[in-house]
């Protein structure tokens, strides 16, 4: 609250969090009422884990669920006022058309009248006409409504896309802490001095991780631990530009100097499928890193498989965030709705994006018994919908 005052922040709601273990009770065990100087309420809200209870779905995904089925709904109703009525000359039906007939009350606007099977003299063109009024009263509403789907199927495939390089907190700090993670985990003990060799998969174009800077974390540890080497490896069926390149290793280069590192990062992309990379030999790398990618390959178990086949089989680790479809035993039940509804839409949209894949069981399943969860976590951002709910985890290899 005295953040708040100080900033003069407008927030609606502020979530807070405790240290409690996730599953423990969902009670919030208080609620404070921000001063009455504050423009808009302000709540603190103290819970075990982040949006557990307080389900955002229930309200502003409700609002945005609405807009869609509107929206849908506006479309069809536009397409069905322009399409004029066609009717047969031999049918029985009865059509609505314009009438310009004079009384002594004024205009007729509109008037329903029986189809003259036997007028010979019958304008052709009311065959086709529609209700003016309709197209008036219609028209503006079905737009509207039009352009509202519009905007929210624009700003999902933005996100989806990674066009943005900035993602919102609750997922960028899990992706520096998973990779963290597991960069403080993957150094082999004896290294014979080679580099550390990392590979991400599903790089993309913009090399959005490296150049959010959320690999800093992971550099960190390495240090600590005495590496002075790296060698990153990009993998992903479209390659950055070289500008974009030159930009990410700017970045990384000037980070490290200025926290005054002493481990040089040598970066270097592919333009392959992660499904499938012979250029490289059995165990090539000590750590992968996955993000936001397995949604849209075409066979994510075959992805998985080569991931597992390229981490060395002792001590590597794999660190992977990736968004995926709502359990039924978790409490987000429109969410699930959502997931069910625009997936179809999803895939043709956003180069094959997946709303409704179950990455982590594939992660484990394809894993099986040789390896150790080192982390592991499923959890909610709100800022991303419709990719939300999300997972990530670092397992670690070990030989049987």
């Amino acid at each position: 609250v005295d953040h708040l005052q100080q900033s003069n922040t407008k927030r609606d709601l502020l979530y807070g969090t405790s240290a409690c273990n996730r599953y423990h009770s969902r009670t919030i065990t208080s609620i404070i009422k921000a001063p009455t100087n504050l423009s808009s309420r302000c709540y603190l809200f103290h819970h075990p884990h982040d949006l557990a209870s307080l389900n955002p779905f229930s309200a502003a995904r409700m609002v945005t669920t609405m807009a869609n089925i509107a929206g849908a709904l506006s479309v069809a109703l536009l397409v069905t006022t322009m399409i004029p009525f066609t009717l047969d000359n031999n049918s029985q039906a009865h059509a609505f058309i314009v009438t310009s007939r004079n009384t002594e009350h004024g205009v007729h606007p509109l008037r329903m009248m029986d189809d003259d099977r036997n007028s010979d003299d019958r304008d052709d063109s009311n065959d086709d006409a529609i209700s003016r009024r309709s197209l008036f009263l219609k028209a503006p509403v079905a737009v509207g409504g039009a352009v509202i789907y519009g905007k929210l199927v624009s700003d999902s495939i933005q996100k989806l896309t990674r066009g943005d390089l900035v993602f919102p907190d609750d997922h960028e700090r899990r992706v520096a802490s998973t990779i963290a993670t597991a960069f403080a985990n993957c150094i082999p003990a004896a290294s014979d001095g080679r580099p550390l060799r990392v590979l991400e998969v599903g790089i993309g174009k913009d090399l959005r991780v490296l150049r959010r800077n959320l690999y800093n974390d992971g550099f960190r540890k390495l240090e600590n631990a005495g590496v002075t080497s790296v060698q990153l490896v990009g993998a992903d069926l479209s390659p950055p530009s070289d500008a974009i390149l030159a930009d990410a290793k700017q970045r990384v280069g000037k980070q490290l100097q200025q926290s005054n590192s002493g481990v040089q990062v040598d970066i270097q992309v592919l333009q392959t499928s992660i499904e499938s990379m012979p250029t490289f030999a059995d165990g090539s790398f000590d750590c992968i890193v996955c993000c936001l990618t397995l949604c849209s390959v075409s066979n994510p178990q075959a992805a998985v498989m080569e991931m597992k086949r390229l981490l060395r089989p002792q001590g590597g680790t794999l660190a992977f965030v990736e968004h995926v479809a709502v359990n039924q035993d978790e409490s987000y039940p429109i969410l699930r709705a959502q997931q069910q509804v625009f997936d179809p839409l999803q895939q043709i949209v956003a180069d094959n994006c997946h709303l409704r894949r179950e990455t982590d069981r594939t992660v484990a399943e394809v894993f099986g018994n040789a390896t150790r969860w080192l982390a592991q976590e499923r959890f909610v951002v709100d800022g991303m919908w419709p990719v939300s709910c999300q997972t990530c985890g670092v397992l670690q290899t070990i030989l049987i």
